[in-house]
């Protein structure tokens, strides 16, 4: 997912609005809406797994509280490490879909 958002947000900006034709202006509007509902069905998939990710943590912390073993320390530890990380990947996504949001305004700026 990373390399195709690298590649859109590239291919935008080496595109020159201006010199536009209105069949190519068509086209790269419908591309980058696309593209924008691709990374929205994305970041939603990201935040359902994030979410899950957060209640294993809740539960190991919880576990960890009332049954103070290594066990629970490690799943803890691990589940909070990968909550982490998958809050990072969506909030690089939501970045991405920022800039592509940008990117639209451009477009609809020239009608």
């Amino acid at each position: 997912m990373e390399k195709r958002l690298r590649n859109v947000i590239r291919h935008m900006d080496k595109l020159d609005i201006d010199l536009l034709s209105e069949e190519e202006y068509k086209t790269e509007k419908e591309n980058l809406l696309i593209q924008i509902d691709f990374l929205h069905e994305d970041m939603l998939h990201n935040l359902i797994g994030t979410s899950a990710l957060l209640i294993c943590t809740a539960i190991a912390a919880v576990a960890c509280i009332l049954n103070f073993e290594m066990i629970f320390i490690v799943l803890l530890v691990v589940f909070a490490f990968l909550t982490l990380a998958a809050g990072n990947t969506y909030n690089e996504r939501r970045k991405g879909l920022k800039q592509l949001y940008g990117y639209f305004n451009k477009l609809i700026e020239r009608q």
